[in-house]
């Protein structure tokens, strides 16, 4: 048994435990590497019908049943857990899978096993391998893009009149939520390092978020990452308990932004020019969206498939208007259910108070909870990787502790 902290240190086991575990981590990376790689690959407009002749669809499902074979059988006989956590895994699991078979949501079974299956895996290597395959995706994609390869959709935004461009993605706001998530993991890689290449990256990458993109959310995160990029670092040099104490509310606003989507996805914002409701319609309105679906569908306690969002499947069914779910705890509320509702929220609370001490996870657990109000895939572990941290909620037992500096490694984080 290994005790890990979020940098993989290794507090027990000798030169065999060490070749063990690292075998392990190989084939956990190889797994993570094909479900982030293959999330990306089939996002690019080249690949939306086929490649090399054979179903985007059928991939997709060989891709997910290799995975989730994979980290099944990792789970089972290659990591050893004591008695309680094991009790622990069992319940989980079998909460998780009634939650995907009643809402076909197998995004967060994957996650689940991910974290089930992550316990000693080094964070820093996990995250390096999702920041590799981002950085290569947008790369490629620029490149099709220029070379007329793949073709640009555009969409105009009704409120603003804005030309959103995907480039050759999925869609403008899927490689928002990408881009951000790119700038994120570069920023936990090198934080204390950053130069300002990087800061200028980061504000290039919100100014086309915004004027190629058409992408908010992803600017005004991207903003505020940079803002706090700078700023934090500074702080905690002068001023080590104030950064303490912004460390302890951003973790505590991950948990607040969960409770308020969930909050305002069943009461609704009130009446017109009420504050909740002027500070949805700066949101673009996701509270009450949401609210109306809710209206519509209600929440089981292990979710429900069928919600019709699109008017052509709705006009099908005798229905009327279009719906949207765009906010990633309305999702988990109206599509995942009650169970998996509370699980994610007291998950995610409870990883980031527990690393709420690793630089820079507090700030990125937040803006990730931030984004997440105005964009639902944020609970997927394929647009967020730092769902990964929920490891130390599950398995409180793996210590938290500062690991040795090593001359030959750079660090992903500071600890306080």
């Amino acid at each position: 048994m290994y005790e890990n902290d979020v940098n993989g240190t290794v507090s027990q086991g000798g030169a065999v435990g060490w070749g063990r575990r690292l075998h392990y981590e190989e084939v956990y990376l190889g797994l993570c590497c094909l479900w982030f790689g293959w999330n990306l690959i089939r996002q690019i407009g080249w690949a939306s019908g086929s490649i090399l002749g054979i179903s985007r669809d059928l991939i997709s499902q060989y891709v997910l049943n290799t995975v989730l074979i994979g980290l099944a059988l990792l789970l089972v006989f290659a990591r050893r857990y004591r008695e309680r956590e094991t009790i622990r895994i069992m319940i989980i699991t079998i909460l998780v899978a009634l939650t995907v078979w009643k809402s076909g949501l197998t995004e967060l079974l994957v996650l689940w096993l991910l974290v089930a299956a992550g316990k000693g895996v080094q964070l820093r290597r996990i995250i390096r391998v999702a920041y590799v395959q981002l950085a290569s995706a947008v790369i490629i994609l620029l490149i099709l893009y220029l070379t007329g390869t793949v073709e640009d959709s555009i969409v105009i935004r009704k409120d603003s009149g804005q030309i959103c461009h995907s480039l050759g993605f999925e869609g403008a706001n899927h490689l928002g939520m990408r881009v951000f998530q790119l700038a994120t993991c570069h920023v936990y890689l090198h934080w204390g390092q950053m130069h300002l290449k990087d800061y200028l990256l980061i504000a290039l990458t919100a100014i086309a978020s915004r004027m190629v993109l058409g992408c908010e959310t992803a600017e005004y995160c991207l903003l505020l990452l940079l803002a706090a990029a700078v700023l934090l670092p500074w702080l905690g040099s002068m001023w080590k308990k104030g950064y303490v104490i912004i460390a302890d509310m951003m973790a505590v606003a991950v948990g607040l932004c969960s409770a308020v989507t969930v909050c305002l996805t069943i009461i609704g914002t009130g009446e017109k020019g009420g504050l909740l409701y002027k500070i949805d319609q700066w949101l673009s309105g996701r509270f009450i969206l949401g609210h109306i679906l809710f209206l519509e569908y209600g929440t089981k306690w292990f979710g429900q498939d069928g919600i019709l969002l699109s008017a052509s499947q709705r006009a099908a069914a005798g229905l009327k208007g279009e719906r949207w779910l765009d906010s990633s705890f309305a999702l988990l509320l109206i599509r995942g259910g009650i169970v998996i509702t509370a699980l994610m929220f007291v998950g995610l609370t409870v990883a980031a108070w527990r690393l709420r001490r690793v630089r820079p996870l507090a700030l990125i657990l937040c803006l990730n909870a931030a984004y997440g109000l105005m964009e639902p895939y944020q609970v997927y572990v394929s647009y967020n990787v730092f769902l990964l941290c929920l490891i130390w909620a599950v398995f409180p037992e793996v210590q938290v502790q500062k690991a040795v500096p090593d001359r030959r490694q750079h660090m992903a984080a500071e600890f306080l």
